[in-house]
């Protein structure tokens, strides 16, 4: 069983080595490790032809390309991929060393197998949280849509790069990642590639050592690139529909899709001062569309509540300012 491994990176030479040693350091050997620099401008070609030749004997591919994004990105490793299974691993975060061997020992012809997750502070090295604290893995195998309708309840959790991919499930059905989106794009290809799956699995421990920083896009503030999400959430819905998928995933994915208006409105909270309401205001009228409710919506109970209070944007933003500050504190 061979995996390949697809590391997107764009200016990371603070950090890509200590991914890439991640991988070569696996106590699985057969592993294809797919590097693609998008168009960096600092020292990172240097430093990973400098990796390269230090493991020559190694499998190891290295492309640079022109500045596409971590999608565009993405969707070139997703081409030169050979293995039986892909996954993708951010160009600042790791892998525990045991995950491969634990992977062929788990997997069985199976289209995509999840595994756990910590989150790691950048600077401390301390854990933040683990995919326990709020997720749960499955207890037998499940269906792809059994699998996304679980993701959709937040039941169990599927990111970026805690999941390993049939490379033949991506390829028969065509799916890459949603180029020109820097927010949501993961998300869009995950479910695309859950609703396609027949069986979908879990490898219960913690195998993904996801690095939280500052300056990372998740953990950013508002800018017109978190636009793209409605861009990512749309396009799912609308893929579900042309596909003719059932209702209730339908449904599901338009929910999502409604749903997008609130985590940018958050984004547009969190990078404004307690009192810059009006600009709050503004704001959400500039970049929030109106999205016509056509299908049913499957809000979870938090969902529920938070729409209710945003019918009145002074109380959401004010609520929402405290609830950061909260969390900052307790920090």
């Amino acid at each position: 069983m061979k995996f390949s491994v697809v590391v997107p990176v764009y200016n990371g030479e603070k950090y890509i080595e200590s991914s890439i040693n991640s991988v070569l350091n696996q106590t699985y050997g057969d592993i294809e490790l797919i590097i693609i620099n998008d168009g960096s401008s600092d020292n990172t070609e240097e430093v990973v032809k400098s990796v390269i030749e230090k493991n020559l004997s190694k499998q190891i591919i290295y492309k640079k390309i022109e500045n596409k994004g971590p999608s565009g990105a993405r969707n070139a490793g997703i081409e030169l991929a050979n293995g039986d299974y892909i996954c993708f691993l951010d160009s600042d975060d790791r892998y525990e060393a045991e995950l491969f061997t634990e992977l062929s020992k788990t997997l069985n012809g199976e289209d995509i197998c999840f595994f756990g997750w910590e989150e790691r502070d950048e600077t401390t090295g301390q854990v933040l949280s683990v995919y326990e604290d709020r997720f749960k893995y499955l207890s037998k195998k499940s269906s792809g849509k059994e699998a996304a309708l679980l993701k959709f309840r937040h039941e169990l959790w599927l990111c970026n790069c805690n999941e390993v991919y049939s490379l033949k499930l991506i390829r028969e059905n065509n799916i890459l990642y949603k180029e020109g989106v820097y927010s949501g794009e993961d998300s869009n290809f995950i479910y695309k590639c859950l609703i396609n799956a027949g069986e979908v699995i879990s490898l219960k421990g913690n195998y993904f050592i996801n690095i939280i920083r500052k300056d990372s896009l998740m953990h950013s503030t508002f800018s017109t690139r978190c636009l793209t999400e409605f861009d990512a959430c749309k396009d799912l819905y609308e893929y579900a529909v042309i596909n003719k998928f059932d209702e209730e995933l339908c449904d599901a994915f338009f929910t999502l899709y409604y749903c997008s208006k609130l985590y940018i409105s958050k984004r547009i909270a969190r990078s404004l001062k307690w009192y810059q309401f009006f600009k709050f205001k503004r704001l959400c009228k500039k970049y929030i569309p109106k999205i016509k409710e056509e299908r049913r919506l499957v809000l979870l109970p938090k969902e529920a509540r938070e729409f209710k209070l945003y019918k009145f944007k002074l109380l959401f933003f004010w609520v929402y300012k405290y609830y950061v500050f909260s969390k900052r504190k307790v920090k």
